[in-house]
C-alpha cells in the first residue's frame, strides 16, 4: 500500500476510534479504515481531547492536499511542542481554542516544501499562520527589516517567526533536533527556547547584523548591554569577551546563527562562560531572555 493510501486508511480508523464523522470528501481507503474499526469486536469510540482533535484535523487537511504526515507526529508530540504558557511564541498573545478567532492555536509547517514531520511543525496562532502563508524564509527575514507592520505582524514579530522556522531549512533540516549545537535547545521545533539558547541566538544576531556598517554602532551597544546585564565579576566579563570574540569571527559571512555554534571552539568558550555564572548569574540569564525586547537586538 502506498504511503498516502496507508495514511488515508489509518486516518479513517483513528477517526472512527474517536467518534469523528466521516468527511464529505473522504476517499475509499479512508472509508475502508473507518469500517474496519467498526467491524472489530468490543470497539467503542473514545472521547478525544484537545490534542487528539487537532491531530485528526491536521491529518485530514494533509490528506486532502496530498501532504505526507509522519506516524510519529502523535497527539502526545503535539502536546509536547505546544508552549506551556499557552501563548503564541510569535505574538505572545494567549491562545484561544476552537473559537474561530485569529488567536486560535494552529499547527503549521515551518518549511512548506516539507511534510508534517518532527522538526518541521510548530504551534502558532491562526493570525500568524495566515500571515506566514507561503512566504519563504528570505521573505520573512526581509519583513523583519521593515519599518511598519505587514499583514498584522510587527517587524519584531516577523523576526521572531524567522528565528522560529529557520531550523527547518538547510542541509540539517531533516534532523529531529533542528539546532543540536545550541545548548539547552529543546528537541522539538516550536517548543519554548531555553534562556541559554536565547542568549546564543541574541548574541549571534547582533554580530551578524553588525557586519552591516550602518548597524555596527547598534551592534556594539547591544553586545555591551548584554555583557553588563549578565556579567558582574571580572571572570565573567573575561569569559564573555572571549566568547564574543569567537562569535564575531565566526559570524562574518554567515547568514544563519545555527551555523555559528557548530565548532567545538565556540561551544567550549560558551561552557567557560556558563561555569563562571553562579545561581544569581543564571537568574540574570533568564531575566535577559524575559527582557529581550529591550536588551537583545
Amino acid at each position: 500500500m502506498e504511503a498516502l493510501d496507508q495514511q488515508a486508511f489509518d486516518l479513517g480508523w483513528d477517526c472512527a476510534a474517536f467518534g469523528v464523522n466521516v468527511p464529505e470528501d473522504a476517499n475509499k481507503l479512508f472509508c475502508d479504515g473507518y469500517r474496519a474499526f467498526g467491524s472489530e469486536k468490543n470497539k467503542t469510540p473514545r472521547v478525544p481531547d484537545r490534542y487528539v482533535r487537532k491531530w485528526l484535523q491536521i491529518r485530514i487537511g494533509a490528506l486532502r492536499r496530498g501532504k505526507y504526515f509522519a506516524s510519529d507526529v502523535t497527539p502526545e508530540f503535539i502536546k509536547q511542542i505546544t508552549p506551556a504558557s499557552d501563548r503564541c511564541p510569535v505574538t505572545d498573545r494567549p491562545f484561544t481554542f476552537s473559537q474561530n478567532k485569529p488567536t486560535d492555536w494552529s499547527v503549521d509547517r515551518a518549511n512548506n516544501e516539507r511534510g508534517y514531520v518532527r522538526g518541521n511543525i510548530l504551534i502558532i496562532s491562526r493570525a500568524v499562520n495566515a500571515a506566514k502563508g507561503d512566504r519563504s524564509l528570505d521573505e520573512i527575514r526581509a519583513l523583519a527589516s521593515e519599518l511598519v507592520a505587514v499583514d498584522g505582524l510587527t517587524p519584531l514579530e516577523w523576526g521572531k517567526l524567522g528565528q522560529l522556522i529557520e531550523p527547518a531549512f538547510g542541509e540539517h533540516a531533516d534532523d529531529v533536533s533542528p539546532i543540536p549545537m545550541l545548548f539547552g535547545q529543546p528537541v522539538a521545533l516550536g517548543m519554548p527556547v531555553s534562556p541559554l539558547a536565547s542568549f546564543q541566538a541574541g548574541l549571534s544576531r547582533a554580530f551578524i547584523a553588525g557586519w552591516d556598517r550602518t548597524k555596527r554602532d547598534a551592534m556594539s551597544r547591544s553586545v555591551a548591554e548584554m555583557q553588563t546585564f549578565v556579567c558582574k565579576t571580572k571572570a565573567q566579563r573575561r569569559a564573555f569577551q572571549r566568547l564574543a570574540t569567537e562569535v564575531l569571527r565566526r559570524s562574518r559571512g554567515t547568514p544563519s546563527y545555527t551555523e555559528i555554534w557548530a565548532t567545538q571552539r565556540i561551544q567550549r568558550r560558551l561552557g567557560e562562560l556558563v561555569q563562571t555564572l553562579d545561581a544569581a548569574g543564571l537568574h540574570r540569564l533568564a531575566d535577559l531572555q524575559a527582557h529581550d525586547q529591550n536588551v537583545l537586538p
